[in-house]
Order: structure tokens, then C-alpha cells, then sequence
């Protein structure tokens, strides 16, 4: 998706906040209408198809519960190009995935003209009832077989020489998640920057993509676990048990994060709206002095 983060915090504090769960439709305007100046809208689609995600979702701009696209130009005489009318069929079924931060948004039927919000504007345009239809028409993108949301960790055992956590991802792509065979979906540490096993490879001579916290019940030193249940479908939670070896550990405070992924293909995962690079997670513990 040809898609540019562009909001501007100082921009986006002059709006009232809003708990995203609270959005049940998806507004379309036009530049062309007056009455609303440019930018104040959550996503603008200019005549390319490119998209700027330009105020955050979770800001209530023309309505308490519409999320608020524009295309750019005035759409009372002409029509939208049909690069935009991609674009704006890519957005929609970006946005329409399920996910938890916007539980209301599920349908193609929640994508409406401005108008209906607002008997006194005419946008999308005057000749919006000319090209609704094409809005929808040809192939509208899938939803991504593989994608995830994380939803949580919880400590099942802590000691001075061990740890072990349960992550929790919620399957929201379209493919199921198994803990064998060709769909299998394990976890594996993921060297981030912040991470210690990546800040600590030179010193600890640590091969590419290994862990300081290898376990001897890890799949190898890359791969800690599977996920527990068997098969995980479209909108179910997995759970991946995790054990952290702290022994031969120096005192200090740690962190390594790890991420998800079906035969080395990484899912992608939702973050605040957005498509993230890696579904992923991370543990931060710190290690006493004896």
C-alpha cells in the first residue's frame, strides 16, 4: 500500500480524543468542500492514489465515530481518478481488517458519503451517485493471510536462574496458524536495537538472530517454542510459552524481544491502526545482585 505517515503531533492536540473503539463507519469527503479546510481529515488520497495518514484516528474531527478520508479534489463537477479510486479501495480494506482497537469496523456497507453525517455538506461531491459504484468495483484487495495483533504477556515462573512468559497473538489474517506441518507458527528472537542479545552480540560472541537467554527446551537457539494449541484460526488468540535461561546472567537490567512467523515468513502485524514490519513483543527484567 502505497501509504505515508505524515500526523503532526502539535496538529493533532487542537482535536478532542476519542477511544477508537467508538468508530462504526468510514466518512469520505472531497477537497472541493469548502466548508471543511484541507488536512483536517485522517487520511487523504490524492489523484496518484498515494495515502497520507495525516491526523491519528483516535482524534474526533467531523463526527464522534466516523474516520475521516478525503480525495483530493472537487468531485461536484469531475470524478476522482482511478488511481485514487484504487488507493481508496487498498485504505479500505487496510482499515476494514478486524482488530481490537476498532471492533465496530467490519463492512464495505460502513463506507459512506459525508453527507449522511451532515446534511449540510455534499461531499464526497455532487456526482458521488456517478462513481460509488466504481469505488467498489474489480478486485478488492484480500485480507492478508498472515497477520497478528499482540494481546499480552503473563509471567508463569520466575526465579534467579529462570523465567518463563506467555505471549498471546491474536490471528487476524486469513490463514490458520498450526503448531506442526507446513503452517506451523513459532516464535523467534528478534535482534531490535534495543534488544540485549543484539547489544551484547560483539561481547558475548553471539551468532546473528541467537539469544543470552537460550534455554535448553528451545527448538534451537533462534526459535524458543511453537504455539501451544494445535490449530489457531481467524480470530482466535495463540500462546507461545517462553523460557528464559538467566544463569551465568551479570546483575543489571535486560530486554529481548522476540516475533512470530510461519516457515521464516514474519507476520506482519496492526499497531494503532497501522501495519507494522513484524508481529513482535518483548520481555524487560531486571537481574539483582547475589
Amino acid at each position: 500500500m502505497n501509504l505515508r505517515d505524515c500526523r503532526d503531533n502539535q496538529q493533532t492536540i487542537s482535536f478532542p480524543l476519542r477511544s477508537t473503539r467508538s468508530i462504526d463507519c468510514i466518512a469520505l469527503h472531497h477537497s472541493g468542500d469548502t466548508s471543511h479546510p484541507l488536512g483536517q481529515f485522517h487520511y487523504e488520497i490524492d489523484t496518484l492514489g498515494k495515502i497520507l495518514y495525516k491526523i491519528d484516528s483516535t482524534r474526533i474531527l467531523h463526527h464522534p465515530s466516523s474516520l475521516d478520508i478525503c480525495l483530493l479534489g472537487n468531485f461536484d463537477q469531475g470524478k476522482p481518478t482511478k488511481e485514487q479510486l484504487a488507493g481508496a479501495r487498498e485504505l479500505f480494506s487496510f482499515l476494514l481488517l478486524p482488530r481490537l482497537i476498532t471492533p465496530k469496523l467490519s463492512s464495505y456497507h460502513q463506507v459512506i458519503p459525508y453527507s449522511l453525517l451532515d446534511p449540510n455538506s455534499s461531499s464526497p461531491g455532487k456526482t458521488w451517485p456517478l462513481w460509488k459504484e466504481s469505488l467498489f468495483a474489480g478486485t478488492i484487495p484480500a485480507q492478508p493471510e498472515l497477520l497478528a495483533e499482540y494481546q499480552g504477556q503473563k509471567i508463569l515462573h520466575y526465579d534467579a536462574f529462570s523465567q518463563s512468559i506467555a505471549f498471546q497473538f491474536k490471528n487476524t489474517g486469513a490463514k490458520t496458524w498450526h503448531n506442526s506441518g507446513e503452517q506451523q507458527v513459532n516464535l523467534y528472537v528478534l535482534w531490535e536495537e534495543k534488544s540485549s542479545s543484539y547489544q551484547l552480540r560483539n561481547s558475548k560472541n553471539l551468532p546473528e538472530g541467537s539469544s543470552l537467554f537460550y534455554d535448553e527446551h528451545w527448538i534451537d537457539q533462534y526459535c524458543p517454542c511453537t504455539l501451544s494449541e494445535q490449530q489457531v484460526k481467524t480470530g482466535q488468540t495463540a500462546t507461545f510459552v517462553c523460557p528464559l535461561n538467566l544463569k551465568n546472567i551479570l546483575p543489571g537490567q535486560y530486554r529481548e524481544d522476540f516475533g512470530i512467523a510461519m516457515q521464516h515468513e514474519w507476520i506482519d502485524n496492526i499497531v494503532n491502526g497501522n501495519k507494522a514490519n513484524k508481529a513482535h513483543c518483548w520481555v524487560s527484567f531486571i537481574i539483582p545482585p547475589q
